[in-house]
This record gives C-alpha cells, sequence and structure tokens, in this order.
C-alpha cells in the first residue's frame, strides 16, 4: 500500500498547517511536450507550481534550479548526472538509450519514461515519492534484453 505524504510547514503564529506546493522543472526542447505535461500535472493537481526550460543551460542560468523538488529532463539534454540538482529526477526518452538509463539509475533518477508515456505514469513519476527507481513498462523487455547483452 502506498501512502501519499505531503509536504507540511506549520505556522506557529495561528497553529495553522500549510501545504507547501510541490516545485517541478520541465526540462525539453519540445514546447507540445512541455505544454502537454503541464496540462497534466495540473489536471488533477493545483499544488503543482510548473517552470520550464528548453535547454540544460537555461535551466542551470535560473536562479531557483537548485530549488525544485521534480526535475522531468529529456536524456539528450543531460551533459553530467553529477551536475544536476538534489531533486528527484525523471528521465524522459524519446528513443531508449541503455547508457542513459543504467546512469540513471545508477545516479538515484526516480524512473525512466519514454515521451509516449500514459499520463497516468508522467503523474505517478511527478507524485510518488518511491526511494525505488521504476521504468516505463513498455521498456522492460528491451531492458532486459539489452542489460543482458550487455552483460555477457
Amino acid at each position: 500500500m502506498l501512502v501519499k505524504k505531503k509536504n507540511t510547514l506549520h505556522n506557529y503564529t495561528d497553529n495553522r498547517t500549510m501545504t507547501r506546493r510541490k516545485r517541478v522543472m520541465i526540462v525539453d526542447s519540445s514546447d507540445i511536450f512541455r505544454i502537454g505535461l503541464k496540462a497534466i500535472l495540473h489536471a488533477d493537481d493545483s499544488d503543482t507550481e510548473i517552470y520550464e526550460a528548453t535547454t540544460y543551460k537555461e535551466f542551470e542560468d535560473n536562479s531557483f534550479h537548485n530549488n525544485i523538488d521534480v526535475l522531468v529532463i529529456n536524456q539528450t539534454l543531460i551533459q553530467d548526472f553529477e551536475r544536476l540538482p538534489g531533486a528527484e529526477i525523471v528521465v524522459v526518452a524519446e528513443n531508449p538509450d541503455l547508457f542513459i538509463l543504467t546512469s540513471s539509475f545508477l545516479h538515484g533518477a526516480k524512473c525512466y519514461l519514454l515521451k509516449s508515456s500514459t499520463s497516468t505514469l508522467f503523474k505517478a513519476a511527478v507524485k510518488l515519492s518511491e526511494p525505488d527507481f521504476f521504468i516505463d513498462p513498455s521498456l522492460q523487455a528491451w531492458a532486459a534484453r539489452n542489460l543482458r547483452c550487455s552483460c555477457l
């Protein structure tokens, strides 16, 4: 059973509990992908602040790039996993790449999804705070086959 936990801040002056909005950064060169993902994430959760960047440089130049909760980034824009912020990382691919998939796992990313993944998978990737790495179900057979071949 998964239990959804919200980040809460306690306001000691009036004894109210306030929910902190989750900050999501989408880094992808495709306007259509960013707009679509934004619509998906806002469809049933208005407590999400969404920021966008079209390049990794644009993302890095933003002063708040280290203050996000979830980074959704196109695999082609990742220059160095070591330079990514301490956010939960969702790597998105148009065409799967075994090296990026394994690097994502080894560097603590949250998941590896295809751009064509369902809206349910994208919502889960952003909302759930699971310690495990998961990949798009449509890639599982491909990943197992390629990992087995690369180990031989």
